[in-house]
This record gives C-alpha cells, structure tokens and sequence, in this order.
C-alpha cells in the first residue's frame, strides 16, 4: 500500500538504537526503516541486494550499533552500518555451515548465535577482530620502528646499568 516503502513477505522486524523500526522485505530485497513512534515510511536503511543480501529474515542490531541480518537461501549473516545501513562484511559467511538460519541473538558474551534450521543446530560465532591493513610499505615501516625501538631500549638499558 502507498506510504510502506513497497513492503513486500515481511520476514522480520526488531527496533533500533535510534528508536526506528528495522522491516526485512523479502519480495524487494531490502530492509526497510520506519519510524518508530508514527510508523511513516523513512527509506530502504539496506538497499535491494546490498553485499549480497537475498531472501532476509531477521534483522538485528548488535552489541556494537550494526545491524545483522540473516539469509536463508545463502546460509550468511551480514553485517551492515550502524547509520548509513552500507555493508560492511560477511559476518558468517556460506563456508560457515548455517543452512536457513531462523533465529539470530547476541549473548552477554558479545557472540551471536544463530539458529540453523537446515542442520538442527544452534552456532556460536566470535566477534570479528578489526585488525588494520598496514599494507608492504606499512609492515616495513612498522618493522623498522620496532628494531628503532628495540636498539633504544638495549643501550638505554646498558648505559644505567653502568651508572652509580
């Protein structure tokens, strides 16, 4: 009907840190945000197919502010923006061995465990590590800054061990 973003086989639906509501539309591939006191229309938050996206259904904010949201014909989570609703990463990927994942929550722990409906199973899966990408010249700066470092401690260390 006019005024709901083209909502099409709503598949799941959880709030937002900002108070909205978050709509996986399976028909367009999307999800969609509303706002959460009036229920108007906002925009497509996850734009049709964005990373990957196919057949959503559950959407779900994380720990951090992200939204997760779980494939059933891929087997994936994906992880999208908190703000922008851009993708970030596969948070589980297809080589992880969920099969129609159904259900999505995140532990005291900070993991997300996931349903798969395919294989009888709960998973639990680790928060992903940010481990920034220094690149060659980056690793040989890096090294260099390191045996700097390393050569200053070593006479620093030698010159007080001879003063009295």
């Amino acid at each position: 009907s006019a005024g709901n973003g083209g909502l099409g086989f709503p598949s799941g639906l959880t709030f937002g840190p900002d108070g909205n509501l978050y709509v996986n539309s399976r028909t367009t591939v999307e999800v969609l945000r509303f706002n959460g006191a009036t229920g108007a229309f906002i925009d497509a938050f996850v734009s049709a197919g964005s990373g990957g996206l196919n057949s959503p259904i559950l959407p779900l904010f994380g720990p951090d502010g992200d939204l997760f949201v779980s494939s059933a014909t891929t087997g994936e989570v994906m992880r999208y923006h908190s703000t922008t609703g851009a993708f970030l990463e596969d948070f589980v990927s297809t080589a992880c061995g969920l099969s129609s994942p159904t259900g999505m929550a995140f532990g005291p722990d900070d993991r997300l465990y996931v349903s798969s409906f395919g294989t009888d199973e709960v998973r639990r899966y680790e928060p992903a590590i940010t481990v920034p990408l220094l690149g060659k010249w980056g690793m040989i700066a890096l090294m260099v800054g390191l045996l700097t470092m390393g050569a200053f401690i070593l006479r620093h260390r030698q010159s007080s061990a001879t003063r009295f």
